[in-house]
């Protein structure tokens, strides 16, 4: 089989595990997971698609503020069934409770759900809810902006993949690891090859529509992708696939602030 094959089956199970839309049902053995975190960011691809029919949808139907926001907000979450948000708010949870980096693995993989996590969902939620409220949507006028927007999903998880594989792995077994161990030799460097080209394509795409909040957007997320490393080794001990669900989740919400800040800068700039 060749590695073009290879990376197509790893896109069908990328698509399986991080997302809820239809896609082949294949083994789960190193071969097929090979690729699997270089494919994350097609999962974020349709994910902006959907996010810019959304955007028309609402302009069609003359939406007010408050339900172009909420689309916004949930349209990643019925996408990805949820599972970057669930990982960020057991990390919520493990962080709350104060104990060693040991102990807090053992809570990250606890299926029960804590007050803390929920807690955290819901800020979680209203922070974007509201910054998704400041956004300009209205096309076609503000179409630089929702192209930025619909770029943020494609962003967070090339920053969530390549800190899955360029992050040291916990002690526990887990789905990161098998992850990790799949990718191992060659398959590393060429996952984290196709995760710098459409890191470079997606950048440029937004330098393209609006250059100043772009820069500010990527600076945002690449901040959040260093500090993520000492993070995760001084907390946890390592990476998890926990923790790399709530980087995604995190560089999601740092980089629309970044864009509503840096738009409103503009206006009054400007």
């Amino acid at each position: 089989m060749s590695e073009i094959a290879v990376y197509f089956r790893s896109v069908a199970l990328a698509f399986t595990t991080f997302s809820r839309l239809p896609a082949p049902l294949l083994p789960w053995d190193n071969r097929n997971m090979r690729y699997l975190l270089a494919a994350l960011p097609l999962v974020g691809i349709v994910v902006g698609a959907l996010l810019a029919l959304w955007c028309w949808l609402c302009g069609l139907l003359h939406f007010g503020m408050l339900v172009r926001a909420a689309g916004i907000t949930v349209i990643p979450l019925l996408v990805s069934g949820g599972i970057h948000l669930d990982g960020l708010c057991d990390v919520v949870d493990a962080l709350a409770s104060n104990s060693p980096p040991e102990r807090r693995r053992e809570i990250l993989k606890d299926p029960h759900v804590g007050a803390f996590a929920i807690i955290g969902a819901g800020v979680y939620l209203i922070a974007y809810l509201g910054f998704c409220s400041e956004v300009p949507i209205a096309l076609p006028g503000d179409w630089p902006a929702v192209v930025l927007l619909c770029c943020i999903p494609v962003v967070s998880r090339i920053a969530g993949g390549a800190a899955s594989l360029i992050g040291t792995r916990s002690k526990e077994e887990g789905m990161l690891s098998s992850f990790q161990k799949s990718a191992e030799g060659g398959g590393k460097t060429a996952s984290l090859g196709i995760l710098a080209v459409m890191f470079a394509a997606v950048a440029a795409l937004m330098i393209w529509a609006q250059p100043i909040p772009a820069l500010v957007m990527l600076a945002g997320a690449l901040v959040l992708f260093l500090c993520a490393f000492p993070f995760a080794r001084r907390k946890f001990g390592g990476m998890s696939g926990d923790i790399a669900g709530a980087i995604i989740q995190m560089c999601d919400l740092a980089m629309l602030i970044c864009l509503v800040v840096a738009l409103k800068v503009m206006a009054i700039c400007c």
